[in-house]
Formats: C-alpha cells, sequence, structure tokens
C-alpha cells in the first residue's frame, strides 16, 4: 500500500516550491522578457520621434527654400534667413571678413551648414580665384544669430568680390543620403563695403570746400528703381536712396526725409577719405552726388556704386549674377546704363 506522503515525495515538492530553481528559472524569465519588452517599445518610440523630427526638418526646408525665392523686395523688410557680410582692414593690412547669420523663422535650424564662396567679380583682376568655406552651425534657435569670421592675408582678398552664400542639410532617408542646398541672398563686397559713419562730434563737410577742393561725380537713379530696391515705399523719399546706397553694417538707420550724409573711406588704419553723400530730386528721378577728393579712389567708388546697383538689380529680377556679366565683356558704364533705361 501507498500513502499520500509516499505519492508526493519531498524532493518533487521541492521542485514546485516558489524558492525552487525551477520557480526561479521562471520568474526570470518573464522578466527579461518584460524588460525586453519595455526595450523595444523604448526604441520604437525614439525611432517615431526621430521620423517626426526629420519630418518637420525636411517640411520646413522645403517652406524655407520657398521663402528664399519670395520676391526680393518682400524681404528687405523681413527675410527668413538673413545675412549681413562686413569687410575689415586691420592694421596688417590683412582683411577680416565677418559673415553673421540670423535665424528669423519660428523653428530651429539643426543640423545645417552655411557655405560661403568668394570669387573675384572682374576678368580683368585675377583675384583670388574661387574659394568656399563650409562652416557647420550646428543648431540655431529662433531669433538667434550665428557669427564667424575669415581672415585673409594682406594682397589675397582683392575687391571687389563676389560672395555666394548657400545653406546645406543631408538628410537620411531610406538608406540613402539627400541633400538640400538652399541659396542665400548673394552679396558683391566693394570698395562701398568700407564706407563708415563719420564719429559724432567730427566736423562736416561744408559746400565751399566741396567746391574748392573735392571732386565729385553724379548718378541719376530713376524713381521706380530706387523704390523697387528700397523696399517698394512708394514715397520716393530720398533717403531711400541712402539706404540702398550705404552699407547697412556701417551706419544707422536714414531718417525719412534726410538728403545728405558725410562718410569716410577706410582703406586701412593709415588712409582714411572724407565722402559726402548728397541726394536731389529732379523730375522722375534722383541725382546721387558723390564728393572725394582723391581722383583714382573716387573713380573706383563711382564703379563700386554702379556695379552694386546692377548686382542687386540682377537678383531682384532673378537674372544672372554680376560676375557672369563682367565676364562677358560689358563695361561697367555698359551694365549700369542699361539697367537705369530697364527703369526710366
Amino acid at each position: 500500500m501507498f500513502s499520500d506522503d509516499d505519492d508526493f515525495s519531498d524532493d518533487l515538492v521541492d521542485d514546485f516550491s516558489d524558492d525552487s530553481p525551477a520557480a526561479k528559472t521562471v520568474g526570470n524569465s518573464d522578466d527579461d522578457q518584460f524588460r525586453e519588452l519595455v526595450g523595444r517599445r523604448a526604441e520604437i518610440e525614439q525611432r517615431m520621434n526621430d521620423v517626426d523630427e526629420l519630418a518637420r526638418q525636411i517640411k520646413f526646408a522645403m517652406e524655407l527654400q520657398r521663402a528664399m525665392c519670395d520676391c526680393y523686395s518682400n524681404r528687405v523688410e523681413w527675410c527668413p534667413v538673413e545675412t549681413k557680410l562686413e569687410v575689415r582692414i586691420l592694421s596688417s593690412r590683412s582683411s577680416l571678413l565677418v559673415l553673421s547669420l540670423r535665424n528669423n523663422t519660428d523653428h530651429e535650424l539643426v543640423h545645417w551648414t552655411v557655405t560661403a564662396s568668394i570669387c573675384s567679380s572682374a576678368a580683368e583682376e585675377p583675384g583670388i580665384g574661387t574659394y568656399s568655406q563650409c562652416v557647420p552651425l550646428m543648431n540655431l534657435s529662433p531669433g538667434e544669430e550665428f557669427s564667424t569670421e575669415l581672415l585673409f592675408p594682406y594682397s589675397f582678398l582683392q575687391l571687389p568680390i563676389l560672395v555666394r552664400l548657400q545653406l546645406k542639410r543631408v538628410f537620411r532617408i531610406y538608406g540613402e543620403d539627400k541633400c538640400i542646398m538652399i541659396n542665400l541672398d548673394s552679396e558683391y563686397l566693394s570698395l562701398r563695403n568700407l564706407l563708415q559713419a563719420v564719429r559724432a562730434g567730427c566736423k562736416r563737410i561744408t559746400e565751399d570746400e566741396t567746391a574748392s577742393s573735392m571732386g565729385n561725380f553724379t548718378l541719376r537713379l530713376p524713381f521706380p528703381l530706387v523704390n523697387l530696391l528700397s523696399g517698394c515705399p512708394d514715397d520716393n523719399d530720398p533717403a531711400n536712396v541712402l539706404r540702398v546706397i550705404l552699407p547697412r553694417t556701417n551706419f544707422c538707420p536714414m531718417k525719412s526725409g534726410s538728403s545728405s550724409i558725410d562718410a569716410v573711406l577706410v582703406l586701412d588704419s593709415d588712409r582714411r577719405h572724407r565722402v559726402q553723400f548728397t541726394v536731389t530730386k529732379e523730375r522722375s528721378w534722383f541725382l546721387l552726388s558723390v564728393a572725394l577728393r582723391e581722383a583714382s579712389l573716387r573713380n573706383r567708388l563711382r564703379q563700386a556704386i554702379q556695379m552694386y546697383i546692377v548686382h542687386i538689380t540682377s537678383r531682384v529680377m532673378k537674372r544672372s549674377s554680376s560676375a557672369s556679366l563682367v565676364t562677358e565683356g560689358y563695361s561697367i558704364e555698359e551694365l549700369f546704363d542699361g539697367v537705369v533705361s530697364m527703369f526710366s
């Protein structure tokens, strides 16, 4: 005869007790599976978040590209990505090119790169050939500004130059790299960019001094041309001419009604030349008069202003860059006259 105690031995009971190795193995297996599922869920959620962020960045890139193709006059007051270029001549006569980029959108620029391509804009001057520099932006939040400096040894950077700016971002989509390039506003840098405001307290240039010792040149600018380049205010204010001609990084905002201003042309720490700008109205155009004592500099400044007008007009009209036009054999005077005749 067998008893109940004999049917269930102590060894068998121990195998199924809570403290037995078999029970612990089952419990540990369940815990491991649970932790694995939690880990896989977190991984999937992270991948979904990455895909959502990638989609947002691609959508933003397409919207930004479309916004930068908008009419230039609409971007005078507000530009999605605002760029500024400033040329500084150091005491060693080396050139410092300062690039600033401001994010005016409501989105963060993540892992973008800004590219600056520099080339000579005059066929008769070999200049520096073509030089490109890529600078990573990393993350640029809305309203923030990014600045970088490029140093050029003496005589390496020969003005005038044309600087083409681009934003670049590489997206990894289905295992392939896709690159989006956004053209920012190109900048024409010349003698004009070395103009600076006169320090407060300095004596202004008088009419007698201008007439007796300073030569001058005049440029005729039609009302419609100035109106377009200044953002279409439709007020025919002489101050608009000064706002267009003078580099905005070196001068305070021009007050409405202003028709003249004194400036300094800073070639280096030892060479500074006084310049006077005067604007008058005649029938349907503005007459810009620029007084400068040095004859050779006066001619170079005239060409610099003319070429700047040609460049920004080409940008507004979405035509070929001014650099390619110069290499096609046209003189600066012919290019400028062509622009003026379009709006006369």
